[in-house]
């Protein structure tokens, strides 16, 4: 199962830097009101804000910091909704996450 977490999370990774190469995510992604989808798996849907792209150079390394917004279909019991703060440096093929939300499947604050 984490082999399977892993894969999902560098194909995601890959996503966002084919459409950050492609010079903006809104054209190469479907819009669903406040956020775009970018992919799924057998539990998880992730979409990203728009409205919160950053781009900065940090130590030479162009930086691309986004909030990614996942959505949980009863992984281990879990109905959820999760927000983090994604940074995403494509040239080293690496990511951080600094900051993420947990909410409940009506979108109630909970705290992690």
């Amino acid at each position: 199962m984490r082999y399977r977490q892993t894969i999902s999370l560098i194909s995601l990774l890959m996503i966002f830097t084919i459409l950050s190469a492609c010079g903006s995510f809104e054209q190469a992604t479907l819009k669903q009101d406040e956020v775009v989808f970018v992919a799924s798996d057998e539990s998880r849907e992730f979409f990203y804000l728009p409205d919160t792209t950053e781009h900065r150079v940090e130590d030479g390394d162009d930086i691309l910091s986004l909030r990614v917004h996942i959505v949980h279909r009863g992984e281990r019991g879990f109905l959820g909704q999760e927000e983090q703060l994604w940074h995403i440096d494509y040239k080293n093929e690496r990511y951080q996450v600094t900051a993420s939300y947990a909410f409940d499947a009506d979108g109630n604050f909970r705290q992690t």
